[in-house]
């Protein structure tokens, strides 16, 4: 299922609202009111699991080997020996049971990885670990690592539309699960923006509370002066940088 983002403008002295900012800001209210869009539009890629390639790699390392591991990791020569003849056996260690497995291959770890992951896509500790070969897992672990920034990529039409420059390693997976909808009016600040992300476990990675909480907190920043003010500090900055030079 799709997760959706929709920004609706509360309708209780909203133009109200946006006419007293404009005129703090100096801004048009159409030029107040895409700002703000860009902004919800940012938080929505930026909130997105991960914040960065680097946690999203060390997350597929760590749920990948909470199930696996590589007879490279065991300094042995007992059980290598035994894994390479090349029948399944078991050891109990204090982690848990170790699974030899050798014959099991790249189609088969990626099936049983799927297979333990939740709806929101994580591994949970296990009480056993199969060990299969090295190259198999390093294959796994290297595609899977590929799609880190998918999720946050099921934003890339919001980003499109608003010009906002994705992350390489985010951009690199934007693809048609993403869809953008404006239907607001810039007058009467009436319609809404929908943003949906159509990767398939979007839904489950990204409930309402999280669309809740991002529209929250553009009205909050709008409400409280917070925008004001943040938009006073950079005219203040851009026209001391024009001074300077």
């Amino acid at each position: 299922m799709s997760a959706i983002g929709k920004f609706i403008l509360p309708q209780s002295q909203v133009k109200m609202l946006f006419t007293r900012i404009a005129f703090q800001t100096g801004q048009s209210t159409v030029e107040l009111l895409n700002d703000v869009m860009k902004l919800w539009a940012k938080d929505l890629i930026k909130q997105t699991y991960p914040k960065s390639s680097v946690q999203g790699r060390k997350r597929v390392d760590k749920d990948i080997h909470k199930l696996f591991a590589s007879i490279g990791d065991f300094d042995n020569e007992n059980i290598t020996k035994s894994f390479k003849k090349g029948g399944d056996f078991d050891i109990e260690s204090k982690g848990g049971m170790l699974l030899f497995r050798p014959a099991m291959r790249e189609a088969e770890i990626v099936s049983s990885h799927e297979a333990a992951r939740n709806r929101r896509g994580l591994v949970k500790n296990q009480h056993s670990r199969t060990v299969v070969r090295r190259a198999d897992l390093n294959r796994v672990i290297r595609k899977s690592k590929a799609h880190v920034g998918r999720l946050k990529a099921g934003w890339s039409a919001a980003a499109h539309h608003y010009g906002i420059k994705l992350p390489s390693w985010v951009a690199k997976n934007a693809t048609f699960e993403s869809g953008f909808v404006d239907t607001l009016k810039p007058n009467t600040l009436a319609g809404s923006l929908i943003a949906e992300n159509r990767v398939p476990y979007a839904d489950s990675k990204l409930g309402q509370s999280f669309m809740d909480f991002l529209l929250r907190k553009r009205v909050r920043d709008l409400t409280h002066g917070t925008y004001a003010k943040r938009w006073q500090k950079q005219m203040e900055k851009a026209t001391r940088v024009r001074s300077a030079a």
